[in-house]
């Protein structure tokens, strides 16, 4: 993601500019995530960045686009 500045980051924002601010950060977040090569690891990200837990929906269904995702490279 490229830098920004004190000014750019403190500046008022639009909702939609919000929106596109946490979209960007989450799908950075994402692809920090999907390329992760070990399965141990990826789970750990799960449980700290997105605070899941596994057996929960959300947990099973990241594992499995991982998974899905790992085994189409």
């Amino acid at each position: 993601m490229k830098k920004k500045s004190a000014f750019s980051e403190a500046r008022p924002r639009t909702a939609k500019g919000e929106v596109l601010m946490r979209e960007r950060i989450e799908m950075d977040a994402m692809r920090t995530l999907t390329a992760v090569a070990d399965e141990a690891k990826f789970k750990e990200a799960l449980i700290t960045i997105y605070k899941l837990k596994p057996g929960e929906p959300r947990y099973e269904a990241a594992l499995a686009a991982w998974r899905e995702a790992q085994a189409s490279r």
